[in-house]
């Protein structure tokens, strides 16, 4: 997924594409050879033969079609021969190897602007057949990019180097796609492993927490507590990644600026208690994806802005449709300033700029009327970009006009399908 960061892009001259390059290099190489020629017959008959000419004319009066030949001094030539009326009209009078001269030179000229000009057509239709495998690659590495490893080019054909090439990026493709499903199926294995033996301990520490117990028992079953409910969302975190990652999203109607004045309206309660002032600019954006995934995106961003934001700042969430169809959802907040490697990293699993929270902060779930625990695990941000990519948008970070983070997702306006069994497991 194409994610931008603070880092800017180095600044180079615009260049022209392979294509027209190439072009260029053998259209330029058939001018040249072209030219050489022109010059080289010119020279040649300019210099080196030895000529005798007459005078050819053509009498209006005859009506044989015969040309009359007139002898220069010292010339011995037939008084007649045939030649096509009109010659002299169309090429000139070549009485001298100075006309003649000019006459191959212009001839030359003539034909050298139509060649070129044809070399050029035939040179840039050729270079886009021969550049053609190369641009399928590049396609295919952008899906890639963009989180979509089953598509291969399979190349057919005779083996060159394009086909190697392009049989060399199949292989890696089937390779990462092997790799990235078995690591989604261990974290999903894995979490549904520990999920059980969690839940049974959060059991066992409600029951002994209703017993009779001193209050020193009492003060270390709640942090045992505490500890737990950590473990327990850590673990459906992760869960939501694995489930994600394997499942395409939704293809439902739904308008992220509604599932944003909802969010909105869950979190003032939270915004007001740390003074943030919530200023919504939300347009129309309506799109077709997973309405559950994308409450849980945009509830992650908001709930996200206020914990790490300034108290008594600001919060601004808007949505807007772009010209291309795609939906816009932008979160921005005041609070401390980035470095650029800490906002390259904010998507990476676990990472946090700050430490972790001292507990978790009850907060409502997006798309629920159940209670459910903010994130507090280092995966908010992670869930957002494995969200957006499912939906194959864009993720961009970049710094806050007034510090903080400037979060922009951009969503094409159709998506997948996603299972029931996953939409349950990331609704929990």
């Amino acid at each position: 997924m194409p994610r931008e960061t603070t880092t800017t892009p180095e600044v180079r001259p615009a260049r022209f594409t392979a294509r027209t390059r190439l072009t260029l290099v053998t259209s330029g190489l058939i001018l040249a050879m072209g030219t050489a020629m022109v010059v080289l017959i010119s020279i040649m008959i300019r210099y080196l033969p030895s000529y005798n000419f007459g005078t050819v004319t053509t009498s209006p009066l005859s009506t044989t079609g015969q040309a009359t030949l007139v002898p220069v001094p010292g010339a011995t030539l037939p008084t007649t021969a045939p030649a096509p009326a009109g010659v002299a009209v169309a090429i000139g009078e070549v009485s001298s190897p100075e006309d003649l001269f000019r006459a191959a030179l212009v001839i030359g000229i003539t034909a050298l602007v139509l060649l070129g000009a044809l070399g050029i057509f035939l040179s840039y239709v050729m270079a886009g057949r021969i550049l053609r495998p190369l641009r399928d690659l590049d396609r295919a590495a952008s899906r890639a990019a963009a989180g979509e490893l089953s598509h291969r080019l399979a190349p057919t054909g005779a083996r060159d180097e394009f086909t190697g090439l392009a049989t060399t990026f199949d292989t890696m493709l089937e390779r990462l796609e092997q790799t990235f499903a078995a690591h989604e199926r261990f974290a999903a294995n894995a979490s549904h492993e520990l999920r059980t033996p969690l839940g049974t301990t959060a059991l066992l520490l409600d029951v002994a927490r209703d017993g009779n117990v001193d209050p020193e028992t009492a003060a270390l079953l709640d942090k045992l507590a505490v500890t737990n409910t950590r473990n327990l969302i850590i673990v459906d975190a992760l869960l939501d990644l694995a489930t994600i990652g394997a499942n395409p999203p939704g293809h439902e109607e739904t308008n992220l600026a509604d599932i944003a004045t909802q969010v909105l309206a869950e979190q003032a309660e939270a915004a007001a208690n740390r003074g943030i002032d919530m200023r919504p600019d939300l347009g129309s954006a309506p799109l077709r994806g997973d309405k559950v995934l994308l409450s849980r995106l945009t509830d992650n961003l908001v709930r996200n802005a206020i914990r790490h934001g300034d108290a008594g700042g600001w919060l601004s969430v808007g949505t807007t449709m772009l010209p291309d169809a795609s939906a816009l959802l932008r979160v921005e907040n005041s609070g401390e300033e980035l470095a650029p490697e800490q906002i390259t990293r904010l998507t990476e699993p676990f990472f946090r700029v700050r430490a972790r929270l001292a507990e978790p902060v009850a907060s409502v779930g997006s798309g629920s009327d159940n209670q459910r625990p903010a994130d507090t695990h280092g995966l908010g941000l992670a869930l957002v970009d494995a969200i957006v990519t499912a939906h194959h948008g864009s993720l961009v970070l970049e710094p806050g006009r007034a510090g903080g983070l400037r979060v922009t997702v951009t969503i094409p306006s159709s998506g997948g399908v996603f299972t029931e069994e996953a939409r349950a497991s990331i609704s929990r």
